[in-house]
């Protein structure tokens, strides 16, 4: 009896599930299996070399160079010289061999910086972009991968992250933060500018959803809604009592139903929607050094930009320049606190000697009385004297106050522009003294001239990431994602200006760059050498050079 020759064929692995990658032949050896990989524990991970990849006969590096695309070499570099061992330390040994983390944090910015900001839009990048073939290897994860991989990692993408990617942008650029610029702006929530509840309606709607609850507590979905509901009335109640300690009119604030940490207030189109306020610290180079988010204000997240921009330019903030919104006896007394050169205008717009104070053309302000220390008294413009009237004490709502009255008014040429009263009366606050002192350094021609450069430092930050990435609005719910989806668009803001500062000089490649890459240790000793004696000149003229304009610590 004959036996059957058993015949052998060559098997091919079926690959499951969505995750699709570029065939690069069964043999293609990953970066873990050329020995680069650096987690020791063993992690094989998914990490093809682009190299290998070819469009047509050309290879992807020498494609990409044909078309101009050199800034994916800068933009590939630059992330895989970050030290990602926080992402990496995250995956076990054994399995299917995860994506590595360089390429899926690639693929997000680079999509960011293209406006693609849904995890849909980044999936279809990775596919059809052969741009992002050189940042991912070929790999292709769909949308489920990245939003998984994006919430895992989701603190360390919101902070540490950033700061060591803007560490990095600004030694590549050599970059300064001494002298930093501060900003702010209004964003609109993911939700509905129409559908908002008063307090009322907030509390009564967590009552029912407690009702429903107890009735049936085996019910996860009925604890869920519970749990919202209860933080939306929460919501509600904290801002009416913040509208009742302020002293507003209308105390009865309104929340979202569905994103309780915004707060409803006015957009730049002066429309009226749920909304959170991101500031941003930028310096002469437009890279954002330090970023937060906030669901109203712009001044109490000062110090912890400060903080951050230290930590990320490895010195402090010497020189800070904001506009008219954060001019506050808070914001002066902590420029004063941790020794920052302030620049802030009382005003939003200059008046006809250039100092951005408030200006009116009807009506005199308080600002064209003259303060006498001596005396005690105001002088007002028409050179009539303001004396002193009463005191009052204050309490929760009003602070306390000096009240300064004039008793010439009847008779005073300039009473039709100065009040529609009797007589004119000026209140004097606790914190008067150092706002007088910042609009004194206001009024120095060198700091003006200082100022004056604050509008191309700050300014078109914002902007740029509104009109080049698509951020008019937040596509996360919560003021964690809120700040991690701002986090990511300013990490793209800050690899879009090292993209910028490269092209502008004339820089080409990786390889080629002078400023931006490592150096041999020739280049890096005589460059060195250069920087010492360079420090030293700077230093020896610093001495002899007298300040610029006198800061308002040594005025007040």
């Amino acid at each position: 009896m004959k036996t059957k020759q058993k015949i052998s064929r060559k098997q091919k692995g079926i690959q499951h599930g969505n995750q699709k990658a570029l065939d690069l032949g069964a043999s293609r050896p990953s970066e873990g299996e050329r020995g680069e990989v650096r987690d020791t524990r063993l992690v094989v991970f998914n990490d093809p070399a682009p190299e290998r990849i070819f469009i047509g006969d050309r290879r992807l590096d020498e494609f990409l160079r044909h078309m101009g695309f050199e800034m994916m070499f800068l933009l590939r570099g630059l992330i895989r010289g970050l030290d990602l061992e926080g992402f990496e330390s995250k995956y076990r040994p054994g399995g299917r061999r995860p994506y590595h983390p360089a390429g899926m944090i690639g693929l997000i910015l680079f999509g960011v910086m293209e406006g693609k900001r849904s995890l849909r839009e980044l999936e279809e990048l990775g596919r059809s972009d052969v741009r992002a073939w050189w940042l991912t290897g070929g790999v292709m994860p769909d949308h489920t991968v990245l939003c998984r991989f994006i919430n895992e990692n989701a603190e360390a993408l919101t902070e540490g992250f950033f700061e060591d990617l803007t560490r990095q942008v600004m030694t590549r650029t050599s970059s300064s933060g001494a002298r930093v610029a501060v900003d702010g702006t209004v964003i609109q929530a993911a939700a509905s500018r129409y559908k908002r509840i008063k307090r009322e309606a907030a509390e009564q709607a967590a009552a029912e959803a407690r009702e429903r609850a107890i009735r049936d507590p085996d019910d996860a979905g009925l604890r869920a809604s519970q749990e919202k509901a209860e933080r939306v009335a929460e919501a509600a109640r904290e801002r009416s009592r913040e509208r009742e300690r302020k002293g507003r009119k209308n105390q009865e604030a309104t929340v979202s139903p569905t994103e309780p940490d915004a707060v409803v207030q006015p957009l730049k189109s002066k429309a009226v929607a749920p909304s959170y306020k991101g500031s941003v610290v930028a310096n002469e180079d437009r890279i954002i050094t330090a970023k937060t988010v906030h669901p109203s204000s712009e001044t109490a997240v000062l110090p912890e930009l400060i903080s951050q921009a230290a930590r990320t330019n490895g010195m402090p903030v010497r020189e800070l320049m904001a506009d008219a919104g954060y001019h506050s006896s808070a914001v002066i007394s902590l420029a004063l606190e941790e020794d920052i050169d302030l620049l802030c205008p009382q005003g939003r717009t200059q008046d006809k000697t250039g100092a951005w104070e408030k200006a009116s053309e009807k009506m005199y302000l308080k600002n064209r009385f003259r303060y006498d220390e001596h005396g005690d008294v105001y002088i007002c413009p028409a050179g009539q004297r303001l004396d002193r009237d009463h005191e009052y004490q204050g309490n929760e709502q009003n602070p306390a106050y000096v009240l300064y009255r004039c008793a010439a008014c009847e008779v005073c040429p300039e009473h039709a522009r100065c009040t529609k009263a009797k007589q004119r009366a000026i209140k004097r606050y606790e914190d008067d003294e150092i706002k007088e002192a910042m609009q004194a350094v206001m009024r120095q021609p060198a700091a003006r001239r200082r100022y004056g450069k604050r509008k191309a430092m700050v300014e078109p930050v914002h902007g740029e990431m509104k009109n080049i990435q698509g951020l008019h609005r937040f596509l996360r719910l919560g003021l964690l994602k809120v700040r991690l989806e701002y986090s990511l668009n300013c990490s793209a803001h800050n690899l879009r200006r090292l993209v910028s500062l490269a092209k502008r000089r004339a820089l080409q490649s990786v390889g080629d760059v002078g400023a931006l890459c490592p150096r041999t240790d020739r280049e890096r000793g005589s460059n060195l050498a250069a920087s010492v004696f360079s420090c030293l000149l700077v230093f020896f003229l610093m001495l002899k050079r007298p300040r610029s304009f006198i800061p308002v610590s040594e005025i007040a």
